[in-house]
């Protein structure tokens, strides 16, 4: 087996954040003139106008498997990883551990693993345990994961885990998965963060009747085609910021068989205010 962590190259964002005058509760609105996001806080304050440089190198881990089965085959299990590291600011210090926490979960297994590259590795030797003991020639496993900054304006950023895998049984997973990140608040943001019930309820209202049109549902017909609890739509706990707007995610099996996919939704600014 060989193991390793390799820098590919670096990146350098450049982000402005206009002059707020904040108060109130914590809510989210949109400026759809400049098409970014600003936000109001529990503070009576001014900010000031700032500038954020966000500096992060995207690092590689992968482990390959020296296993074969058979002398011919050209691909045996495999993982591999590519996330960015943050290397400004003592709020990045955070977004690296919460990274770091996120892909080591992914790599599910009862491994004590304390970094990234030791769950990539640990994947394989799992693989090569059960395989060498294995005599019906089960299937190679492979992982694949990449870590993606898909949205960055202060005091948020937003972050896509993309992944495909494959570990046995009559089909492969993938999707991506989703963390909001507040700098200002140092913690990851769920959307109970950035509104308040009452506009969640309307903002679910809303998302539902972009659900229905890209479904093709006609007015009155029911969800019995989907997986929603007792019929009733609700939003997936999987969103993204993103320019304009907040992505959605159903993952696989979450509201339709696997042949379906996943489904997506996007809420447009015009909706969010």
């Amino acid at each position: 087996m060989r193991n390793g962590l390799i820098v590919v190259m670096n990146y350098k964002l450049q982000i402005t954040n206009y002059e707020l005058r904040i108060m109130g509760r914590v809510v989210l609105i949109f400026i759809l003139s400049v098409s970014i996001f600003t936000a109001c806080y529990n503070s009576g304050e001014k900010k000031e106008q700032r500038t954020d440089t966000l500096n992060y190198t995207i690092y590689k881990a992968e482990s390959t498997s020296a296993f074969k089965r058979n002398a011919s085959d050209t691909v045996g299990t495999y993982a591999v990883v590519t996330y960015p590291n943050f290397t400004q600011g003592g709020d990045t210090a955070y977004i690296n551990k919460l990274i770091t926490y996120e892909l080591i979960k992914e790599f599910k297994g009862n491994d004590m693993v304390v970094g990234i590259t030791d769950a990539v590795a640990a994947f394989v030797m799992r693989y090569d345990s059960m395989a060498k003991a294995d005599k019906s020639n089960s299937p190679y496993w492979n992982r694949q994961i990449n870590v993606k900054v898909v949205y960055q304006q202060y005091p948020y950023v937003s972050l896509a885990t993309e992944f495909t895998e494959f570990t046995g049984g009559a089909h492969g997973m993938y999707g991506t998965n989703y963390i909001n990140f507040d700098r200002e608040k140092n913690k990851a943001i769920s959307l109970n963060d950035l509104f308040e019930e009452a506009k969640i309820a309307e903002l679910t209202k809303q998302a539902e009747q972009i659900f229905r049109t890209q479904e093709g549902l006609t007015e009155g017909q029911d969800y019995s085609g989907y997986f929603f609890e007792n019929g009733k739509f609700v939003l997936p706990a999987n969103f993204s910021i993103r320019k304009g707007g907040l992505l959605f995610q159903y993952g696989l099996y979450e509201i339709k068989p696997y042949v379906s996919g996943i489904t997506e939704i996007f809420v447009p600014v015009e909706i969010l205010r």
